[in-house]
């Protein structure tokens, strides 16, 4: 399709290839938003139809969708040369050239959730990096929900992996693809589902021991779980998917939930050691761990023992989906209403600490319901 007189002053005015048209009727009220047009789009005008298109497609009908009620775009509107757009020499300028076109989109079609697909449209949008975990990064932000306003319109935005790159070799992740476009028209019809929460973040003596009577009275219950997690000096920076060979360092505190929604942190050091004992030794039937390699052998250098049963929700997160990321971060977008917290380790690190361990119990109970009927 001929560019039109706006595309005049571009960086890519003459470099990128074509011009692609919005494409959807927009009335589920979901805007999916891409990087940039490739061969096939340039070729017919419209975003997602090429083999990226045919995967995000497979999405939209395994959960039996309609395309044409979906609204497409992408950050800019023309095939950049090479297909290439992310660091590229000409990112910042194409991108900034065609904001004026996201702009008019978005007050078109007035989306309720924007679809992110891939890094690069989560950065500019968001304003956030590290869609998916790894060694340097513990708070993944792909399935999670943020609010962003585009051209006075507010509205949420949940970023996930681009099409392109599940085709690419990564086709474990199609299923999590599916999963975050669901997500996206679930809470642009019902809304978010609403996070309450009652942590004791900075416990005094008396609120200590008043956790332990309630948890010794659920503990009597049949099938009781509690889980325990722990922080340390070095813990907030590691994936608890990764097993650190840091057994020196420090116990920060340790956190405990047996109901979800409600959770305790409690400071660890000599005058607390005895209280974090008599939770542990409460007769619940399971002690549930998020990588419990990681917690048990650190908690057991302190003198500490375990009388229930051990749970480790990654280890059976693992055995249900043993292809794709196992972090605590990673999985609660699946079983949890939670905003994305793993970045907040230095800046709240008790409700951090709550949050980890009301997260583990919510998915431990939610991966035990997909076990029994698996």
């Amino acid at each position: 399709m001929k560019k039109p007189d706006t595309c005049q002053d571009c960086v890519l005015e003459k470099k990128g290839i074509s011009f692609t048209l919005p494409d959807g009727t927009g009335e589920n009220k979901v805007l999916v938003i891409g990087e940039s047009a490739g061969r096939t789009e340039a070729r017919e005008g419209v975003p997602f139809v090429g083999q990226a298109g045919v995967q995000l497609n497979r999405s939209i009908s395994r959960q039996k969708y309609e395309r044409d009620d979906f609204a497409f775009y992408n950050l800019i509107q023309c095939q950049p040369p090479n297909n290439w757009l992310d660091n590229a020499p000409w990112q910042r300028g194409a991108i900034d050239h065609c904001r004026t076109h996201l702009h008019d989109i978005v007050k078109k079609f007035k989306p309720k959730v924007i679809s992110l697909q891939g890094a690069l449209p989560m950065k500019e949008l968001v304003g956030l990096e590290g869609l998916l975990p790894s060694k340097r990064n513990n708070a993944p932000k792909r399935g999670y929900t943020f609010d962003i306003e585009i051209a006075g319109h507010k509205c949420l935005a949940v970023p996930t992996v681009h099409p392109s790159w599940i085709i690419q070799g990564n086709q474990h992740m199609a299923g999590v693809h599916m999963w975050d476009l669901s997500k996206a028209v679930n809470v642009a019809n019902k809304g978010e589902e609403l996070d309450e929460y009652h942590y004791i973040e900075h416990p005094t003596y008396s609120a200590v021991q008043g956790y332990i009577k309630e948890a010794k009275q659920y503990a009597e219950r049949e099938n009781s779980l509690i889980v325990a997690d722990i922080e340390t000096s070095d813990s907030p920076n590691q994936d608890e998917s990764e097993y650190a060979n840091i057994r020196d360092s420090e116990i920060t505190c340790v956190s405990f939930a047996f109901k979800e929604g409600h959770a305790i942190t409690i400071p660890y050091h000599a005058g607390t050691h005895d209280s974090i004992q008599k939770l542990f030794d409460l007769p619940f039937t399971y002690l549930g761990w998020w990588n419990l390699d990681f917690d048990v052998p650190r908690l057991t250098s302190k003198g500490m023992t375990f009388k229930p049963k051990h749970i480790d929700g990654m280890l059976a997160w693992h055995w249900l989906q043993s292809d794709v990321p196992k972090g605590l971060g990673f999985v609660s977008t699946f079983f949890t209403p939670f905003r994305e917290w793993k970045s907040l380790s230095d800046s709240k690190p008790e409700f951090y600490s709550c949050r980890d361990a009301d997260a583990t119990l919510r998915n431990i109970n939610a991966i035990k319901k997909l076990i029994q009927t698996t």
